[in-house]
């Protein structure tokens, strides 16, 4: 799915950048409108693997 594929690369490029590691736990919004102000309707509690 492209919401998975889409958490999967924010979270090899925040591990790259130093800004997670594994076991840490993240918040994820994204909206199905991107780049539209208050278009957020996503929400995910993601453990970093």
């Amino acid at each position: 799915e492209h919401t998975d594929e889409r958490i999967d690369e924010a979270e090899r490029r925040l591990k790259t950048e130093g800004l997670a590691t594994t076991g840490q736990r993240i918040v994820i919004l994204s909206g199905t409108r991107i780049g539209q102000p208050g278009e957020t309707n996503f929400m995910k509690l993601h453990k970093v693997g």
